[in-house]
């Protein structure tokens, strides 16, 4: 799954969510990930999208700061094997 992050300032980046993303998911929120994948929530998406970009931005906000700079999102490809 890829994820695109619409910023507010119109600036846009494309996060592929790994299976540690997924299973940091599941421990986390103790949901199987076909959870998420049958019916995504808002929270969810974001919490993902977040710890996806943490790998690769060393100075990434905290998810309660980073989420107010946040505009929209598009799920880009929603292939789980991808």
């Amino acid at each position: 799954m890829k994820i695109r992050i619409i910023y507010i300032d119109g600036s846009t980046t494309d996060c592929k969510i790994s299976i540690g993303d997924r299973y940091a998911w599941e421990k986390k929120h103790n949901k199987s990930v076909s959870d998420f994948e049958k019916n995504p929530a808002l929270g969810d998406i974001l919490w993902m999208a977040h710890r996806a970009l943490g790998r690769e931005e060393s100075n990434l906000a905290p998810l309660d700061v980073w989420i107010n700079q946040v505009d929209d999102f598009d799920i880009v490809d929603s292939d789980p094997k991808s």
